[in-house]
C-alpha cells in the first residue's frame, strides 16, 4: 500500500535516501536534487541544474551531503 508520494522530479528518481535528521528525504532524478518535509510531503530544496541525467546518488556516512553520478 501506498504511504506517501513526493513528486516534482523531471525524470526517472535514481535515488532516495534519509537526511542527517530523519525529518527529510533527499532524492535524485532528471537533472536535479530534491529535498522532502517528510511530514508535508512538501519540497524545501531544489538544485539549480545538473548536467545529467542523473544515474546514481549517494550520501556520506553523516548523510550531509549528497553526490551523483550519471554518463560520461
Amino acid at each position: 500500500a501506498e504511504v506517501a508520494r513526493f513528486g516534482g522530479h523531471g525524470g526517472t528518481v535514481r535515488g532516495v535516501a534519509f537526511a542527517d535528521d530523519d525529518r527529510h528525504l533527499v532524492s535524485a532524478g532528471g537533472s536535479a536534487l530534491r529535498r522532502y518535509d517528510i511530514a508535508s510531503g512538501r519540497s524545501v530544496f531544489l538544485s539549480g541544474p545538473i548536467p545529467g541525467p542523473i544515474q546514481r546518488m549517494a550520501l556520506s556516512a553523516e548523510r550531509k551531503k549528497a553526490v551523483v553520478g550519471g554518463p560520461g
